[in-house]
């Protein structure tokens, strides 16, 4: 299931926007999570554990959306070709 979640574009984008939202906050939300009576509901740092995110990685993030971007495209372009073939005046492959 990791390599699906990875190759989302939802995911790093969801860990870019998170991570900006935290470090906009004031301190007083990024204390430790056993400082709170309810870590999952009052501790922002609770969700960058609970989820795996990087407080700072937003050029990391932005790099593999733009890789991904890059890559969907490709592929995209490929199965529009393929798919295509008949209309292009190209032999339709054999199946």
């Amino acid at each position: 299931v990791k390599p699906l979640i990875w190759g989302s574009y939802a995911r790093w984008l969801v860990e870019s926007l998170y991570a900006a939202e935290i470090l906009a906050l004031s301190m007083a939300w990024r204390m430790p999570p056993a400082f709170y009576n309810k870590p999952r509901m009052e501790s922002a740092l609770e969700g960058l554990l609970l989820f795996g995110y990087v407080a700072r990685a937003a050029t990391v993030n932005c790099g593999v959306l733009a890789l991904l971007g890059v890559f969907f495209r490709a592929l995209t372009y490929l199965a529009l070709i393929y798919t295509n073939r008949d209309r292009m005046g190209l032999r339709a492959p054999a199946h």
